[in-house]
């Protein structure tokens, strides 16, 4: 490959790991592959990319083969959110330079976009390596290939199967209630389904208590999707039956907040982006935010799902019976909060984030800069270390023997020792 082609592919690349935008990450490439195919035909034959119906129709049919189920189509987000690319440019409409410049987002809908943007063009360099057919060529076979493997790991995470935004019935996580629902898949046999008949029969649990607490259980990773007991589970059932260890909680936190974990889409947002130390929650606000976003979406919710999806996840990290004892949050007035800077996690529960994180972004690799875990939606993150408690909770599996760790002079670099989760939740609950 020439210098061009290859600096566009190492761009392209950039654009795969995401970029902080609001859209999920298949649409810009399912956009440029379409953008593409229309050079191909010699339907752009300049270098001017309107958002016309030959690449609506494209932008259709491809992401049809390469999105799965919960993607959202729609064209306009990757078209306007590729601005962040230093390939892709707008043409702005006259005049409306000062409201492009203050534009977000732009919905699912046309009407903004097309009321300040003209159309997009790309840089000079970009223009020159698409018009050439084998530069193309390779470009295009990246972009197949990048689409075809992040289906195949989307597929992955949907087999965990992330609970939707109303799963709660309008309860926090109850750890009481997360207990009771524990014992009787415990203690149920094998050829037993855990239902919500058998929840009622078999515990205390209201209505809509038997319908939530289950849910809550997949999402904080203690059950699976057909309600059987993962391992972490197992753990929990046998060895902290009422939740009450810091290491069982911030486990839970984790599977609910993680990027590709089986909680909701928006606790990890909520934890990824606003759990900052020293800020106030609203519930309000937070509920304006979820509906602006599900807007932006193109998956509309109405104001009172948004407001009570904010007020569970407010009262779960505030209150003594749920999460509150992982000192995340203060309630203060009605309906406000204070986020306050929580004691570190265990360093095994870290090692059981990274351990996650690894297996499904860093597969075929044996060690790691430790600036890996602090990226956005990265085990740091979720787990609202700064890098001081990341190099502290290295230090300390250096020491257990289950990684190697180098931080004598940057960039730091760390290897995993153990073998898979159950090494790692053998380790935390037989201590």
């Amino acid at each position: 490959m020439t210098e061009p082609s290859i600096q566009f592919i190492k761009q392209i690349d950039q654009i795969k790991k995401g970029g902080g935008t609001a859209e999920p990450k298949p649409h810009k490439l399912v956009l440029l592959l379409s953008v593409l195919e229309s050079i191909d035909d010699g339907m752009i034959r300049e270098n001017k990319i309107r958002l016309n119906e030959d690449l609506v129709s494209r932008f259709g049919k491809n992401f049809a083969k390469y999105a799965l189920d919960g993607d959202w189509k729609q064209p306009t987000m990757p078209f306007f959110h590729l601005r962040t690319a230093p390939f892709w440019r707008h043409k702005v409409r006259d005049g409306m330079e000062a409201e492009y410049a203050q534009t977000k987002r732009v919905g699912g809908g046309s009407a903004l976009l097309n009321s300040i943007v003209d159309y997009a063009y790309l840089s000079d360099d970009a223009f020159e390596v698409l018009t050439e057919p084998q530069k193309r060529s390779v470009v295009k076979a990246f972009l197949i290939e990048s689409l075809k493997f992040d289906a195949v790991k989307k597929m992955s995470v949907l087999e965990i199967r992330r609970i939707g935004m109303a799963f709660h019935e309008g309860f926090p996580f109850v750890r009481s209630s997360i207990a009771d629902v524990l014992s009787v898949a415990g203690r149920k046999s094998s050829d037993t389904k855990l239902n919500f008949e058998l929840l009622r029969q078999e515990t205390t649990l209201g209505k809509n208590y038997a319908k939530a607490m289950p849910r809550y259980c997949q999402g904080a990773g203690l059950l699976d999707n057909k309600n059987e007991l993962t391992t972490f589970g197992r753990r929990v059932y046998e060895c902290d039956p009422h939740l009450e260890r810091p290491e069982t909680l911030w486990l839970c936190h984790y599977n609910l907040a993680a990027s590709e974990g089986p909680g909701p889409e928006f606790w990890h947002l909520l934890v990824g982006e606003h759990l900052r130390v020293g800020d106030e929650l609203k519930t309000t606000s937070l509920g304006d935010l979820l509906r602006k976003v599900s807007e932006d979406g193109g998956n509309p919710i109405a104001e009172r799902t948004a407001s009570t999806a904010a007020s569970v996840f407010l009262g779960t990290y505030s209150r003594a019976d749920c999460l509150g004892g992982l000192g995340i949050l203060e309630s203060q007035d009605a309906g406000t909060y204070l986020v306050k800077e929580a004691e570190s996690p265990p360093p095994l529960v870290f090692a059981f984030a990274v351990g996650d994180y690894w297996r499904r972004n860093l597969p075929n690799q044996t060690s790691v800069w430790i600036d890996e875990f602090n990226k956005a939606g990265g085990p740091a993150q979720i787990l609202l270390m700064g890098s001081g408690q990341v190099n502290h909770a290295m230090r300390e599996l250096s020491k257990m023997g289950i990684a190697t760790v180098q931080l004598n002079q940057p960039p730091y670099q760390f290897s995993p020792l153990w073998k898979g989760e159950g090494e790692l939740l053998d380790r935390i609950y037989d201590t």
